[in-house]
Order: C-alpha cells, then sequence, then structure tokens
C-alpha cells in the first residue's frame, strides 16, 4: 500500500562525514546539541526537497584536524522500499508507486524484492563557480559512501 524510507547514507555533509541511518516508520531523531540532527534533516530535504536550496562550501564536512583537507562531493543515498498497511515490508511495490517512481528506478535485490535507490551529489563547479546538484538512479544499493 505505502512506502518507506528505509536507509538513508551521508557522506561529507555539514558535521557527518560518513553516515547510515535505518528507518522506522516513526523515527525520534535524539541528541546533544551540535550533534548533527538538524545536519541529517538538512541532508534529506536536499535529497528530497523539489525546491531550490542554497548550497555553500560551509555545507561540506571539514576535518577538525586539517581544516584545508576537504573532499568535493557531498553524497545522500536514499533507498525506499513498499511496505503494506501495517509498514511490514512487501516484495513489490503497488501500481501507483510504479507509476511515481517510473519502471526505470525499480531494482530487484537477491530475494527478489523490489527497491528504489537513488543518490543526490553536490560538487563544486570550478569553471560555473557555482555548486552543481544532481540526482541520478543507483543501480544497486552500495555497500557504503565514498
Amino acid at each position: 500500500m505505502g512506502i518507506l524510507i528505509d536507509t538513508v547514507r551521508i557522506y561529507n555533509f555539514r558535521s557527518l562525514k560518513n553516515i547510515e541511518v535505518k528507518l522506522s516508520p516513526f523515527t525520534l531523531l535524539v541528541g546533544m546539541n551540535n550533534s548533527g540532527k538538524t545536519s541529517f534533516l538538512k541532508a534529506l530535504q536536499l535529497a528530497l526537497g523539489v525546491e531550490r536550496q542554497f548550497i555553500t562550501s560551509d555545507d561540506f564536512f571539514i576535518s577538525r584536524k586539517t581544516a584545508k583537507n576537504k573532499d568535493n562531493e557531498i553524497l545522500v543515498d536514499i533507498l525506499i522500499v513498499p511496505v503494506d498497511d501495517k509498514y511490514k515490508r512487501k516484495n513489490t511495490f503497488d501500481d501507483n508507486w510504479v507509476e511515481q517512481f517510473g519502471y526505470n528506478l525499480l531494482r530487484v535485490d537477491a530475494e527478489d524484492n523490489q527497491y528504489v535507490a537513488f543518490r543526490t551529489q553536490i560538487r563544486f563547479d570550478s569553471l560555473k563557480n557555482e555548486f552543481i546538484k544532481e540526482k541520478f538512479p543507483l543501480k544497486e544499493w552500495p555497500e557504503k559512501n565514498g
């Protein structure tokens, strides 16, 4: 009947160097100040939001040991799975979700379960002197970012 954002991976965004978070139908973010809760939500907004987001060099992770050592991209991977009315994992998406996603985004794992996985990549284009945001489907769910 529905869908669930099952897993979010964030690489090199603000205070989040390389994290993976498994989500449930109800997920509560709890933590001390400056522990990355807002950064996690902003990364989700970058990946899922339709409006144009403002990106600066401050959004890229900077190591405390070597402040000048910056990676040149931010990655946000999203894994979406089909669920039933009780949020139990289903094997296939309902037709309305297939229509929303399009057949070109659907993937099947080793257990014949359908999923949709996509990556949002943000990098600096020195020729245009601006940050470029691109979204593209993942052919398979990678082991980890980076």
